[in-house]
């Protein structure tokens, strides 16, 4: 949880969970940089429990609330993340409840980068 006094600096690309109540989103409250949680009746954003580091960004909930879907500022070294060595940015996805996040992009090209992620809400 922030801290009360913290003024939220950066908030990033909503996303709305399944319930319809609460919604996901990246951002900064202070100096406290991850995924956040709201109800929509308001209160104060609860940060995501995750294993892999502050760098994340944008986030989107798939449609049944099992998984999210974010992009992740890699640095050069003490990645978190296993494997990114890469300052670009790339996609990964990882079960709501926690667990390893596996990437699903992977920008071979210096420079560029894979941001903003959104799942599909078409109906089968």
């Amino acid at each position: 949880m922030p801290n009360r006094n913290a003024t939220p600096r950066y908030i990033s690309r909503p996303s709305w969970l399944p319930d319809g109540k609460s919604l996901a989103f990246g951002g900064i409250f202070g100096e406290d940089r991850g995924i956040w949680t709201l109800p929509t009746e308001g209160g104060i954003p609860e940060k995501m429990k995750s294993d892999f580091g502050p760098l994340i960004e944008n986030c989107d909930v798939s449609p049944d609330g099992a998984f999210f879907t974010f992009d992740y500022i890699g640095v050069k070294e003490g990645n978190p993340i296993k494997k990114l060595k890469k300052s670009e940015r790339d996609i990964y996805v990882i079960p709501f409840k926690g667990g390893s996040p596996q990437r699903i992009t992977m920008m071979t090209k210096s420079g560029l980068s894979f941001i903003s992620p959104s799942w599909s809400r078409m109906e089968k």
